[in-house]
């Protein structure tokens, strides 16, 4: 399913309250690959309303999307939560140098939180 079929389910799902999980994790895969951060952190938001835990392949797709689109802060969070929840986990390391990039445009040094 493209995104608009999926955002059509979603609504479908949620209509009939039923459990949105899948769809919900397939969209922010979609809007992740497609750059889409604002639209993948809505739907990472709805999800966490649904339960506690996501997966660490979504935590890292969400921290792609953020350091991707400039937000250093929103994907600083995605790291925490990942070393946090999934400390075996291992972030890309090209996903780790584009965050420090982001930071260092920004003028930050967040080193504690960067895996050693």
């Amino acid at each position: 399913m493209n995104k608009e079929e999926l955002e059509c389910h979603l609504i479908e799902l949620e209509s009939s309250s039923k459990n949105t999980r899948g769809v919900l994790r397939q969209l922010i895969f979609q809007y992740c690959r497609a750059g889409e951060a604002s639209k993948a952190n809505a739907a990472y938001q709805r999800m966490l309303k649904e339960e506690k835990n996501v997966s660490a392949g979504i935590l890292s797709a969400m921290l792609e999307v953020n350091t991707k689109s400039g937000n250093a802060d929103e994907a600083l969070k995605y790291l925490r939560d990942l070393k946090e929840n999934y400390s075996g986990f291992r972030v890309d390391s090209y996903k780790i140098v584009d965050l420090c990039t982001a930071l260092v445009k920004n003028e930050r040094q967040e080193g504690k939180y960067l895996p050693t």
